[in-house]
């Protein structure tokens, strides 16, 4: 019995220690769960710490291409600040140049209006003197209207009393009178042939006018003298004929159809004339300082009424003297106011 007690408390006593052993294991593996919940837990913070992190990290590198793109931009604003910097001290330079440009052309107005205001006198007086012309027109057209009616009124009372040819005769024979009576006055001392002095008297008065109005013949070359611009209703100059005449002409308000800022007093202009038989003196072709100038001549009209007038004068002034036949002579003068009958 005992030896079976022996045994039985031995079975026992494992048994206890395998219970115990038992326990410390299920101890042990609760413990481990404990710890493999724990170590879960911390792999799950793990995971989602990476996660965050990673998130980060996506946001940081979207922040950084941002910023590259940004730093792009500012590099692309700083090249355009260094050109706009640029562009405004160029402008700056313009600008002054310009503000220089125009108080040079204010100072050339302001001479430009001096020289207009000291012409002023002058288109005044030029302006009298034309309607001073035309007014004198119109008494001689009235002179030459009464003269007419005269001439009619005394052609009508000869003819009405019958004494017409013996005034035609009385008039013939007081100019043959004062014909002789010239005649005898031209005839120089020496005997000359009176036919030479006339003709002699007619080629100096043909050479003074020619020599006078030498600037207006054809194919005529010569130089215009700029003695003043200025400006009135539109672009004019006056110009100064130098050579080749003695008598220098001074042609005024000249306008120009193709104006040249070019163009400065004390220019001298060459041209030629290209055209005398036409009465309108235009073709003008000149050149100042290289620079090729059309000219419009107004006033070559005037020019050309003067030539007309003082050949006129000439005309009128110079006595020629036929002799006929037989042996009568004549006068050429005015129109008489009588005329002949047929």
């Amino acid at each position: 019995m005992s030896q079976n007690s022996q045994v039985h408390l031995d079975e026992y006593t494992k048994l206890q220690l395998l219970r115990m052993e038992f326990k410390k294991l299920q101890k042990e593996e609760r413990n481990l769960d404990l710890e493999t919940d724990r170590i879960k837990k911390k792999v799950e913070d793990i995971g989602e710490k990476i996660y965050k992190r990673n998130k980060i990290m996506e946001r940081t590198r979207d922040k950084y291409d941002e910023l590259k793109k940004l730093k792009t931009i500012i590099d692309q604003e700083n090249k355009l600040s260094i050109q706009l910097e640029k562009y405004n001290e160029e402008k700056d330079m313009e600008r002054q140049s310009l503000v220089e440009k125009t108080e040079q052309t204010n100072n050339k107005k302001n001479e430009i209006l001096n020289d207009e205001n000291s012409l002023f006198p002058r288109i005044q007086e030029i302006e009298k003197k034309r309607i001073d012309d035309n007014q004198n027109i119109i008494e001689l057209k009235n002179k030459i209207s009464k003269q007419k009616e005269f001439k009619k009124k005394k052609n009508s009372e000869i003819k009405e009393i019958g004494e017409y040819n013996d005034i035609i005769i009385n008039e013939i024979t007081t100019l043959h009178q004062e014909t002789q009576e010239l005649e005898e006055s031209l005839k120089p001392s020496g005997g000359d042939d009176l036919k030479l002095l006339k003709k002699n008297f007619k080629l100096e008065e043909k050479e003074r006018l020619i020599d006078k109005y030498s600037c207006l013949k054809r194919g005529c070359k010569g130089t215009l003298y700029v003695t003043n611009i200025h400006v009135l209703w539109e672009p004019s100059i006056i110009l100064k004929w130098v050579s080749p005449p003695k008598d220098t002409i001074h042609l005024m308000n000249i306008k120009i159809a193709k104006p040249s800022t070019n163009l400065m007093v004390d220019d001298s202009i060459t041209f030629i004339l290209t055209d005398k038989k036409s009465k309108k003196y235009t073709s003008f072709i000149g050149n100042s300082r290289n620079t090729c100038i059309e000219k419009v001549i107004n006033s070559a009209k005037v020019l050309h009424h003067t030539i007309q007038k003082s050949e006129k004068e000439e005309e009128e002034k110079e006595i020629t003297i036929k002799k006929s036949h037989t042996g009568k002579t004549k006068t050429k003068r005015k129109k008489s106011l009588f005329s002949k009958k047929k």
